[in-house]
């Protein structure tokens, strides 16, 4: 399973970077969320009662692939209590995490809801504990609330190489980014106008004499007005 997640995501990341290719500016920002983990759910009857739900902070970078993919490489820290090999759970324990995420947009990031579908990689760090290596895979949301600023809300299901790790992320907060993401496609630009009479050069005889369009383009010389 975890050899088809990284064979997937690597397919992913390599489309989304054809796209970035053909985009002239690509957006960058930053991403500041409240993460809710959750490794009861994978392991009890039922979901995981808020109370059981450990805490941490993420401070992430964000980056448009063009119009259809984003990649988010997010760091997130908290103490978390992880599941023991008997049953049960140990005593909470600072925990970092690190991953890439490739995110596929359904709808454009100018609309005010776009949804989108995740998938990547990640290394999980426990101080005095273990460390492994997740996959996560999930869903979101982006809510437009400014020119360059969005809510966000996501879910994560993630899979782990070692036992008993497998969790759940969830996760509200912001993505801010930087510069205008309408620029992510070349805007057409005006047609080229040497000599300022209002038609182009590719249209006018005389680019680079102000003239009429009867006469081409071209000026009215002997002033008689006829061509």
């Amino acid at each position: 399973m975890a050899r088809f997640y990284s064979l997937l995501f690597a397919l992913l990341i390599t489309l989304a970077l054809s796209q970035s290719l053909q985009a002239q500016q690509n957006a960058n920002g930053i991403s500041i969320k409240k993460v809710f983990v959750d490794y009861h759910t994978p392991y009890e009857d039922g979901v995981a009662q808020f109370s059981e739900l450990e805490h941490a902070l993420e401070l992430g970078y964000f980056r448009r692939l063009g119009k259809r993919f984003n990649l988010s490489v997010p760091i997130k820290v908290g103490a978390v209590r992880l599941p023991q090999e008997g049953g049960g759970f140990d005593s909470r324990k600072m925990t970092f995490m690190g991953d890439a995420v490739l995110q596929l947009n359904i709808l454009s990031m100018q609309k005010k809801i776009s949804p989108y579908l995740l998938g990547g990689g990640g290394y999980v760090y426990t101080l005095e504990d273990d460390s492994n290596v997740q996959f996560p895979v999930g869903a979101g949301f982006h809510f437009k609330i400014g020119a360059n600023a969005y809510a966000n809300v996501e879910a994560q299901r993630r899979f782990s190489l070692e036992d008993d790790r497998d969790n759940f992320h969830y996760s509200v907060g912001l993505v801010l980014l930087i510069g205008d993401p309408e620029e992510d496609e070349p805007k057409e630009l005006p047609p080229v106008d040497t000599d300022g009479d209002g038609i182009p050069d590719n249209q006018d005889e005389c680019p680079d004499k102000a003239g009429l369009a009867a006469f081409g383009g071209c000026p009215d010389t002997d002033k008689e007005g006829i061509s």
